[in-house]
């Protein structure tokens, strides 16, 4: 009766370490990129909620080639809550945006909507390419629903001997 007593202590002790060892978290800043996709671009500190959006503009500098981008939209702890992809032709710039509405951001002409299932805060963004190096890209935050925006607010303007 022991050894099979011992056999079920230690199949027990097994299986408890297997379902209490760490899961891997997704932490795809730090991932490998899919196959044939490279990193051009990386912005943190993102905010998307149902008022505010975030836009990626990317552009494609190269003559002749087709680029694929992708754009990954990431929370603080590593866990992607949307992305998309599309091509940008030579020569054109293309927008994406993302926010947890449906509604689109007034400040551009969207080329990709995602909606993300939950907001960003303190998010990143990860931004791919295939196809060709010469894709440039910057990021904003925007006020999905005002205009102007109602978090930014003109700052007076001091003379060298601090006087307005």
């Amino acid at each position: 009766m022991y050894p099979n007593r011992l056999i079920r202590i230690v199949c027990a002790g097994i299986a408890l370490a297997f379902l209490l060892r760490p899961f891997p978290a997704q932490a795809t800043l730090i991932d490998n990129p899919p196959p044939g996709f490279r990193v051009i671009a990386l912005f943190t500190g993102v905010r998307a909620t149902d008022t505010v959006a975030v836009a990626v503009h990317c552009s494609n500098l190269d003559k002749t080639k087709t680029a694929e981008v992708k754009v990954e939209f990431i929370n603080f702890d590593g866990t992607m809550e949307g992305e998309d992809s599309f091509f940008i032709a030579p020569g054109f710039t293309s927008t994406f945006t993302a926010n947890t509405d449906s509604g689109d951001a007034e400040f551009y002409s969207e080329d990709s909507k995602t909606v993300l299932a939950f907001a960003l805060n303190q998010g990143s963004i990860r931004v791919l390419s295939k196809g060709t190096g010469k894709v440039f890209c910057s990021a904003q935050v925007l006020d999905a629903i005002g205009d102007p925006p109602s978090f930014i607010q003109d700052l007076p303007v001091f003379s060298n001997l601090g006087k307005r």
